[in-house]
C-alpha cells in the first residue's frame, strides 16, 4: 500500500508506463475489494460462531462482517485505523493466494 504512490510516479516518468497506470489502478481496486470482502467473511464467521449460530450461508458471514466493520469505522480515529488494518490484511490474503501460498 505504501508503495503504489512511487510505482505510480515511476510508470508517470516513463512513457510506455503511462497506460499501466491505469492497470495498476485497476489491479489494486480489484485486490482492496476482494480483500475486504474475504475478511468481512471471517470476521463475519467468528461473529455467528460467537452467538452460536453454526453453518450459515457465506453471504449471511460477509453482510454481518460488513455490518460489523462498517460499525467500528463510524467511531472516528479508532474506525479509521481497523479500516486501514482491515485493507493491509485483505490486499495481503489476494496476494498470498494468488501466488499459491494457502
Amino acid at each position: 500500500m505504501i508503495l503504489i504512490l512511487p510505482i505510480s510516479f515511476l510508470l508517470f516518468v516513463s512513457i510506455i508506463g503511462i497506460p499501466l497506470i491505469l492497470a495498476q489502478v485497476i489491479v489494486y481496486g480489484i485486490a482492496v475489494a476482494l480483500g475486504y470482502v474475504s475478511t468481512t467473511q471471517v470476521i463475519g464467521k467468528k461473529l455467528l460462531m460467537a452467538f452460536r449460530r453454526y453453518n450459515q450461508p457465506m453471504v449471511t458471514e460477509i453482510i454481518w462482517g460488513i455490518i460489523l466493520l462498517t460499525l467500528i469505522s463510524l467511531v472516528p480515529v479508532l474506525g479509521a485505523l481497523v479500516s486501514m488494518i482491515v485493507m493491509t490484511i485483505g490486499i495481503g490474503a489476494s496476494w498470498m493466494s494468488r501466488f499459491g501460498e494457502i
